[in-house]
């Protein structure tokens, strides 16, 4: 194993994904979900798109789900992100925000935090970290004789909006949009059939469960002096850290700590 798997080993949880593998049904097809983002704080949203593409992959194809992966993007990209918008009190480092992320989903099995991407000393783009996470749980899984997966990132429509390319991709992608959404807008006037999305491997996931919620909405509310408006906007344990964070530092981070690197 060379150094960079060795490294990998210790980001990527793979116990639950090689234990979850094994009992995949021959008759399904075994899939791992993927998010990326800054995550700068995760809410609501992030994970309950996890929770629906799951749901709409499983009731709809002959898809398995072995696991499903957060990936917390750089303090380079976030930085940058950040101080693009001159919003440099919210900014938090990857280790809290992987912090944040491990209490958001730590009422659920399903969802684990790898560690990888931000672990990386430059910004990776989200394609790249999709294939190597792919390259990597493959070749995990035939060291352990079991079957390949196909990593599939999930993402929610506002992608779209950022110029996301559909196709040809070299990995699986599902779009998670609230139901009755005018997908025509991105240039796609008729959503593929459920044959031709498992075809092309490019899924549009409708649903009634899509919030409106961000980070950007969570920040306004710091702002305006409303922090008990957040509890609602994120997992309960996110809210405490958040709410004693910001009490106790006018901010996750005075803006002369935040400085590019």
């Amino acid at each position: 194993m060379g150094t960079d798997e060795l490294s990998r080993s210790a980001l990527t949880p793979t116990t639950r994904f090689l234990e979850r593998l094994a009992q995949c049904p021959q008759d399904k097809e075994p899939f791992v979900l993927l998010t990326t983002g800054s995550f700068c704080p995760i809410h609501k949203q992030h994970v309950n798109m996890q929770r629906e593409a799951r749901g709409f992959l499983e009731n709809n194809f002959p898809a398995f789900v072995v696991t499903s992966y957060l990936s917390p993007s750089s303090d380079t990209y976030v930085e940058r992100k950040l101080f693009k918008g001159m919003r440099h009190e919210f900014h938090l480092t990857f280790e809290e925000r992987a912090l944040l992320c491990q209490l958001a989903t730590s009422d659920d099995g399903d969802i684990e935090v790898d560690r990888w991407e931000g672990s990386q000393p430059k910004f990776i783009d989200f394609e790249t970290v999709t294939l190597h996470l792919q390259t990597y749980l493959n070749e995990l899984s035939v060291q352990h004789g079991l079957r390949p997966v196909r990593v599939c990132l999930s993402v929610g429509v506002d992608m779209l909006k950022c110029g996301l390319h559909l196709e040809p991709l070299p990995y699986s992608l599902v779009v998670v949009h609230r139901a009755g959404f005018p997908l025509e807008q991105f240039g796609i006037q008729n959503v593929p059939t459920e044959l031709e999305m498992w075809r092309r491997q490019l899924f549009f996931a409708p649903t009634e469960e899509v919030d409106e919620v961000s980070s950007s909405l969570i920040h306004r509310m710091l702002t305006e002096g409303r922090p008990e408006f957040v509890k609602a906007l994120v997992h309960e344990k996110v809210g405490v850290w958040i709410q004693q964070r910001w009490k106790t530092a006018k901010g996750f981070r005075k803006s002369k700590e935040c400085k590019m690197q």
